[in-house]
């Protein structure tokens, strides 16, 4: 951050809150996320105290609780933190996890549903952040979690958990607690004589993080400093890697409607960490990924590269098709979903399309490659040619094939016919009905702060939105107001917006 120092030496809670309230505008609420455990808790009773402090109508609260049913207790559990919000004064919200749930990767799921209805919630109270209570030892395990994984572009792993962190393009997610000791959060409630949830869940074996919280080597009291200034000399690496990869993207990439990309071979001559992130991060945006490809990908596509012939690979699901002149990147046409989009509902599709029905009807959105036209195959010179021919302008023809199929196709029915359709690009004749808007996956999802200047070159090329920028880092201290003015401007004051 400019014009702020740094810091190595680990955070009291009440450091911690005052350092977060020191980056954010005035006023501001703040959606904070409570499980009812000892982090969670800390951080809410932190808070409290320091809002209680500031001037009137400065800083406003609100708590949610996602209960993801997954244990007998869960339900007890959140309505006893709204108890403890009820004694606060804190207006407390309870979301519960809805649906079946998955027989595998439940843990990544359930964090999936947790961020969804926490932003739901953030929407609905009017918050400009979201507050969540991870702390230097969740930190320690995370760190190792990816590093046991073999990490990911960049050097992702290293960096552990960003302190900023963009949900969904829109909120904020800060972790003010990434330098707090969870003994000190824990001492705090102590005075306090507050009390708090021990999930057993964290001590399961089964688990892999309660593995690791088990297993690892405490970080003896004193060398926190060490621990913590690797921490941020790996987040200003990243950093710099990002504004890198941005630059060879804002010279050597072109994206073709969204849906292929192409970057000049003189791409390869550039900086080898940098052109690693980008490629893994186009491999996710083509491929419509939420997460970077994992470093042995990223190897095998590196090894690809290194040949200096023409050749085709895939991964990710993603074809690259290196010619004399360029390489090229589009979405594999397999693997392509089918989905039913309902009156006033907004789906997702293949990770790489957000579409919304405006319509009075039913839609189907299904890969060009699969829709026919009063019962023909669609084909080169098919009915909806014109709609189609402007992906191809630029691009070899096998390239341009592959971004035709893999395109969306939205169909509006009447039981199984078809009436009307729209092709990516849409013609106006149907725009009136039917929103299609690109997803720039990973970040459209989450934009740590370390990636946002990467992030917003991706943007730039592909002519969308700009990403907001981050406003708050665990490692710097405020000496001036510019992350808070920058989180305020163009927003509406979220405090007024509902007094």
């Amino acid at each position: 951050m400019p014009g702020a120092g740094q810091r190595d030496a680990p955070l009291s809670p009440v450091e911690a809150i005052d350092h977060l309230l020191a980056y954010l505008p005035r006023p501001s609420r703040l959606l904070v996320a409570v499980s009812g455990g000892s982090d969670s808790i800390g951080l809410l009773v932190a808070l409290k105290q320091a809002i209680d402090q500031s001037p009137p109508y400065t800083f406003e609260i609100v708590a949610a609780t996602i209960d993801h049913g997954l244990r007998p207790e869960s339900a007890a559990e959140a309505s006893s933190v709204g108890d403890f919000c009820q004694r606060l004064d804190i207006p407390h919200v309870i979301r519960r996890w809805a649906g079946v749930k998955p027989a595998t990767g439940v843990a990544a799921a359930a964090r999936t549903a947790r961020y969804d209805l926490l932003c739901q919630v953030a929407a609905e109270r009017h918050a400009c952040v979201i507050v969540t209570g991870h702390t230097f030892d969740d930190q320690i395990e995370t760190i190792a979690m990816r590093g046991a994984r073999s990490g990911g572009a960049g050097g992702a792993g290293s960096t552990g958990m960003a302190s900023s962190t963009i949900l969904d393009r829109r909120f904020p997610l800060l972790r003010p607690f990434l330098a707090t000791r969870r003994d000190a959060i824990r001492d705090l409630l102590r005075d306090e004589a507050i009390s708090w949830v021990e999930d057993p869940s964290n001590i399961d074996r089964r688990s892999e993080r309660a593995r690791l919280r088990q297993d690892l080597p405490t970080v003896p009291v004193g060398d926190e400093a060490e621990v913590l200034r690797q921490w941020r000399e790996a987040a200003e690496g990243r950093r710099q890697l990002s504004a890198a990869a941005a630059d060879l993207a804002g010279d050597y990439l072109s994206l073709h409607h969204r849906v292929a990309a192409r970057l000049d071979l003189d791409v390869l001559t550039g900086d080898q960490g940098a052109l690693r992130l980008l490629i893994g991060a186009l491999t996710a945006v083509i491929g419509g990924r939420v997460h970077l490809p994992p470093r042995e990908v990223l190897t095998r596509i590196g090894q690809f590269l290194d040949i200096a012939s023409p050749g085709r690979m895939t991964a990710g699901r993603v074809l690259f098709e290196r010619r004399r002149e360029a390489l090229h990147m589009v979405r594999e046409d397999r693997d392509l979903p089918i989905l039913r989009v309902e009156i006033g509902e907004t789906v997702v599709w293949d990770g790489r399309f957000r579409i919304s029905n405006h319509s009075d009807q039913a839609l189907d959105v299904r890969p060009t490659l699969m829709t026919s036209v009063q019962g023909g195959e669609r084909g080169e010179g098919g009915a909806d040619a014109a709609h189609q021919q402007p992906i191809t302008g630029g691009l070899p023809p096998r390239i341009a094939r592959l971004a035709r199929r893999s395109s969306p196709m939205v169909t509006e029915c009447h039981g199984e016919t078809a009436v009307g359709q729209a092709a990516w690009p849409l013609p106006e004749a149907i725009a009136a009905g039917v929103t299609i808007e690109r997803v720039l996956l990973p970040f459209d999802r989450f934009l740590p702060e370390f990636d946002w200047q990467l992030a917003n070159s991706l943007a730039a090329v592909a002519e969308l939105p700009s990403f907001p920028p981050s406003p708050f880092d665990v490692f710097s201290r405020k000496t001036g107001s510019a992350p808070a003015v920058a989180l305020a401007r163009g927003r509406r004051n979220p405090m007024l917006s509902d007094k």
